[in-house]
């Protein structure tokens, strides 16, 4: 049960102080609302039409119950624990009259559960409660209490009090604090809190009635709102835990249309009842913050001045109990002559700018941000609101904008999710109205990026085509200083002519994008200011991220290929520099480096398809960079399915494998009935034949390997004249692969095969190979 409660100080008489309660009369059921509205002399209360109680300054409940937590808003005591320890003050109470049940609820209340130490000590976690008693039912074995708490107080700071609240210690280390019961003490219960320190004020919070609340939140409540319980707890807990004699402050950081409005919106109407003033400043410029001060001083009655701000803070600081919230504070804003320095009130900020110790708003869960969407358009499917959530990143205004469109279109969820995975963003008007929000997703985030120096944005543009869960700055860096110190050399005499190519033609990084990521200083702070904003996340272990819905806004946005490009320049320098295996089955890179790569690729890999769709044309290191992702990927899955002998990830590491060789094919050569292209790239497809027919030998699968031996046999005879070193290579590691896994005539045929390359160097060692081959050695598979 709950209630609103008021207490004024100066409204005494005859050592009580008054307090004027609707609703009540005798022992009648309370309403499950009642409403206790203050007044400062009885004829003020008279003339409200309320009923006239006087909260006792003598006497007070004293509440000792078993194992009770105090939050059901009612417990019950053993009829023989009832006011029955104090004949002289209690007899007349234990009637239960209409009138000593008047009196009982004019008195302040103290709400204990039992110790269970003994000698005057009680559990660190034990809480007690400061509050009322609104209704009591006697019935025949046990008295019911219903009440309403105002404030917690540390039990063991009740029990130092207790030779001044009149509770008496019983001997052997027992005192009444250890027996359930029901008593009512003469002690000036609030006088002797508030000297030992307890700021019980005069008008406790959340207690003023509905109509003399001052609410100025131009927002209504959102009826959709869904989950986020975390984070309003979160805040609750922030606002009551602090120790401080300045209002306490509390910052909510976030992306743009990550929900940070809509969060603080719900924790204002959540709470309303624990504040008696709640004040909304609209902080998106100077003059929406000027217009939501001069509302709020308007509604209570202030004189509007020149100095608005000055005034605005002073009501703040001479009032206590209130909730003021800036909402979508700018970078440029500044809102600290409005923050009242002093007074016991509660700030709560939303902003993209992450500074000091903040509250990190994410994306909603997956369960949360379905829900969402369920709700919002009625439509009970949960498996394509689930995957609709996935797509659109789960973001708050993304999941409005989505849901507002099946509403107006009138079209089930698994058709909207057709059409996003076709259209992707394209799906959403730059004009859409957002119910709930001023803004829709594409205006609220090209606001942001509108702010950014060139620097941030040259940056941002290279991070919007890497993996969004891996980005690898110091593989953009590395490369950037690679490339700016060949610029940098001096010219000589010497420098032929591919060193001037390489430094102009070659690389896809302009001079713009190499000075970017080349100076430290520069390049430090325009991360610090990309993740200050929000638009990044650095991680403790210094690993960047950054949320793949806005990379998908950032690259619409992109005219210019040479970010992607770039991107794909350093991945495959990467891939020079150190392979992802070596030796068919050892890996060369430490796994995280291996994931980097892969998803990289397969990021590229998406935003390739989109980019050669919006020029109309393919892209031949588009098509190079296809066939390394699936290269890449089905090295990894052959490495994991030999770790852990999964039959299973092996044949898909063939599949990809086979893709592989479908798309290189075209770009090197390699067919069955293809002649091999010039250079060594030319043995790019050879290799990964190599490789698959490896897997195909682990799964015993002879006769396929078969097949990609004679696939590979006919390209490479025919390039012996021309391409000698490699058909050498080719034939001795196809002779190795057969011999390792004991299929020696096999074997035998590619060493001599290799020997018709007439490398006389190797000729000695292939003889004793195929001598070998010939000397023993049976089939293991």
């Amino acid at each position: 049960m709950s209630g609103e409660l008021k207490i004024e100080n100066n409204a005494a008489v005859n050592n009580q102080t008054i307090i004027n309660i609707q609703n009540m009369s005798g022992n009648v059921a309370m309403p499950d609302n009642p409403t206790y509205v203050v007044a400062e002399n009885v004829d003020a209360a008279a003339k409200t039409g309320t009923t006239t109680i006087a909260l006792n300054n003598e006497l007070y409940n004293l509440f000792v119950v078993g194992c009770e937590t105090f939050e059901s808003g009612r417990f019950t005591v053993p009829n023989g624990r009832v006011l029955n320890g104090n004949p002289e003050i209690e007899k007349w109470y234990a009637s239960f009259s209409a009138d000593a049940l008047k009196e009982i609820k004019g008195m302040p209340s103290l709400f204990m559960s039992e110790n269970r130490k003994y000698g005057g000590a009680t559990e660190s976690d034990h809480t007690a409660y400061f509050g009322i008693v609104t209704d009591v039912r006697k019935q025949r074995k046990q008295t019911i209490v219903a009440f309403k708490t105002i404030m917690e107080i540390p039990q063991q700071a009740i029990i130092d009090l207790a030779v001044y609240l009149g509770i008496d210690n019983e001997g052997s280390g027992l005192t009444e604090l250890n027996v359930t019961r029901w008593s009512i003490k003469r002690a000036d219960l609030i006088s002797e809190l508030r000297l030992a320190g307890f700021k019980i004020k005069s008008n406790p919070r959340g207690l003023l009635s509905s109509r003399e609340k001052i609410v100025s939140i131009p927002l209504e409540k959102n009826f959709n709102f869904t989950g986020r319980s975390e984070y309003l707890r979160d805040i609750f807990k922030r606002f009551n835990e602090s120790t401080n004699n300045a209002p306490s402050k509390q910052t909510v950081c976030g992306l743009g249309g990550v929900g940070k409005t809509q969060l603080a919106l719900q924790y204002a109407y959540e709470n309303i009842h624990n504040y008696d003033a709640v004040c909304w400043i609209e902080c998106s410029s100077e003059v929406s913050v000027k217009r939501s001060c001069e509302n709020f001083l308007a509604q209570v009655g202030g004189l509007l001045q020149a100095n608005t701000e000055a005034v605005f803070a002073q009501w703040f600081q001479s009032h206590y109990n209130w909730l003021l919230i800036f909402d979508d504070v700018g970078a440029n804003a500044s809102i600290e002559s409005l923050i009242p320095k002093i007074g016991e009130g509660h700030v709560l900020v939303t902003t993209q700018q992450a500074k000091g110790d903040v509250i990190l708003l994410d994306v909603m869960e997956i369960e949360e941000a379905a829900g969402f969407i369920v709700k919002r358009t009625g439509i009970n499917d949960t498996l394509a609101a689930n995957s609709i959530a996935a797509r659109l990143g789960r973001f708050p205004l993304v999941l409005e904008q989505a849901s507002a469109y099946v509403k107006e279109i009138k079209i089930d969820l698994s058709e909207y999710l057709e059409l996003i995975n076709k259209h992707g963003l394209d799906v959403f008007d730059e004009d859409d109205e957002v119910e709930c929000y001023s803004r829709n997703i594409r205006t609220v985030w090209n606001i942001t990026l509108e702010k950014l120096n060139e620097t941030e944005r040259r940056l941002l543009y290279c991070f919007a085509y890497m993996s969004s869960d891996i980005i690898a700055l110091n593989w953009l860096v590395e490369h950037a200083k690679k490339l700016h110190a060949e610029n940098e050399k001096a010219e000589t005499n010497d420098t032929n002519v591919y060193a001037i190519l390489r430094k102009f033609v070659v690389s896809s990084f302009s001079p713009d994008l190499i000075a970017a990521l080349s100076d430290d200083t520069k390049r430090n702070n325009a991360v610090r200011k990309l993740a200050r904003y929000s638009l990044i996340t650095i991680k403790p272990d210094k690993t960047i991220t950054m949320h793949g819905l806005l990379q998908e806004v950032i690259r619409k946005t992109i005219t210019d290929p040479v970010y992607l490009l770039s991107v794909w320049e350093v991945l495959k320098s990467k891939r020079s520099d150190v392979g992802l295996i070596y030796n068919d089955y050892h890996i060369a890179l430490p796994f995280e480096q291996a994931k980097a790569m892969i998803l990289t690729a397969e990021t590229l890999l998406n935003y390739g398809k989109e980019y050669e769709a919006a020029n109309d044309k393919p892209n031949v290191e588009l098509w190079e960079l296809e066939f390394d992702f699936y290269s890449l990927f089905a090295q990894y899955l052959t490495l994991r399915g030999i770790r852990e002998n999964n039959a299973e990830i092996l044949q898909e590491a063939d599949r990809c494998y086979v893709t592989a060789c479908e798309i290189g094919t075209p770009l090197y050569g390699g067919g069955e009935n293809s002649e091999l292209l010039s250079g060594a790239s030319a043995f790019t497809v050879i290799q990964e034949k190599h490789r698959r027919m490896r897997v195909n030998l682990i799964l015993k699968r002879v006769d396929e390997a078969h097949k990609i031996y004679a696939e590979v046999r006919a390209p490479v005879s025919k390039s012996l004249k021309k391409e000698p070193n490699m058909s050498y290579h080719a034939f001795n590691n196809f002779g190795d692969l057969w011999h390792e896994f004991g299929f020696l005539p096999e074997a035998i045929e590619c060493y001599e095969l290799a020997l018709k390359v007439g490398f006389d160097d190797k000729k000695e060692m292939l003889l004793e190979k195929i001598a070998k081959c010939k000397n023993g050695g049976s089939c293991n598979v």
